[in-house]
């Protein structure tokens, strides 16, 4: 434990090394330390501070400020370190650069402003940066290099590519899935601009709440399209509480195996919903559906099994399975008695 004396105030603290390993600090030599406060202070980059020991009776040394949101986690790793080393250069020389080639996600523009202390709007971008419209909080956006972003845009086709090796018989991940696979510790604004850009360009392609590379398709028979044109109306007209697989099956005068591997197809291309087996709903019940949970968690913060049944009408055993359907697909997720929406919940109305 030591003492910081920070603008005109002390404040006990406890200090940890940063410093690469091996690396040890002599009298008379510098190294990086990071500050963990048992309170909050105001720090910007560039702020000066002096280091008394615990009793304040000895001057230890003094300091910069580099980054005042130092992670808890992994302060010494080699990524940390050269994220350090950029924000050092930039403060020495005002290049963002360096900075930019050590964030493989990009830097919001509001962190560029407090590191540089320059109006975003007045910030001097390298050549090869783009600015990403992720609709962040407060109206920014991210910086990030154009070779950055490529590798991302690479990483997600690559991602589908694999997945449609391994799985050819499915259309494709969702959007969250999809996400995990790739890259998992991408913010979700910025994922949602990414796969935006992609679809835009024809890179990858939705198809319902699917996404795919462009060429994968799986494709029925004649005569499996024709039953399917059979059976399509029929789930269609029962909305909310559609007929099981066996009451399909005698409609259609079909094998109940064979009228249950064309709706698993119909699945696969996106044209349908398995709620549970052997109950299938239209593409446009779900998103009735979907519109529903989103007007109830509007206006309660979430949404209850017995609510949900009375307004679209049905049993309370077919509600909970729909609230756990939509929990399974990841637009919502379970909170003791409540149905919440995700943060990323658009994704399954989107076309």
């Amino acid at each position: 434990m030591a003492q910081a004396r920070w603008d005109g105030a002390e404040r006990m603290r406890r200090v940890s090394r940063t410093s690469a390993p091996g690396e040890d600090c002599m009298p008379g030599q510098s190294a990086r330390v990071q500050f963990v406060f048992a309170a909050p202070i105001c720090a910007v980059p560039r702020d000066r501070f002096i280091v008394r020991n615990a009793q304040a009776t000895r001057t230890v040394g003094g300091g910069v400020v580099l980054d005042p949101y130092a992670p808890s986690r992994k302060r010494r790793s080699p990524q940390r370190l050269a994220y350090l080393s950029s924000i050092e250069s930039l403060l020495a020389d005002g290049n963002i650069a360096p900075l930019l080639q050590h964030a493989p996600h990009g830097a919001r523009t509001s962190e560029l402003t407090r590191l540089t202390g320059v109006p975003c709007e007045r910030l001097t971008l390298p050549s090869d940066a783009v600015v990403v419209d992720c609709a962040l909080d407060g109206g920014d956006h991210v910086v990030i290099l154009r070779s950055h972003w490529q590798a991302l845009r690479e990483r997600v086709v690559g991602a589908l590519g694999e997945f449609h090796s391994h799985s050819p018989d499915e259309p494709g991940p969702d959007s969250a899935r999809l996400r995990r696979i790739a890259v998992p510790e991408l913010p979700d604004a910025l994922w949602r601009a990414l796969i935006g850009e992609l679809t835009r360009a024809g890179s990858v392609q939705r198809n319902a709440s699917w996404l795919h590379l462009p060429g994968h398709a799986l494709t029925l028979s004649e005569a499996d399209e024709a039953l399917a044109r059979e059976l399509l109306p029929l789930i269609a007209a029962g909305r909310f509480d559609p007929p099981w697989v066996r009451d399909l099956a005698g409609s259609v005068h079909q094998a109940e195996d064979r009228t249950r591997r064309v709706l698993n197809n119909l699945v696969r291309q996106g044209r349908l919903f398995q709620v549970v087996k052997d109950l299938f709903y239209a593409e446009t019940a779900v998103r009735e559906l979907a519109d529903v949970i989103n007007a109830l968690a509007s206006e309660a913060g979430g949404v209850e099994a017995a609510r949900f049944r009375d307004t679209i009408g049905v049993g309370r055993k077919r509600a909970i399975q729909i609230l756990e359907f939509f929990d399974r697909l990841g637009y919502t997720r379970r909170v003791r008695s409540l149905h919440v929406l995700r943060t990323n919940a658009r994704w399954i109305t989107e076309k």
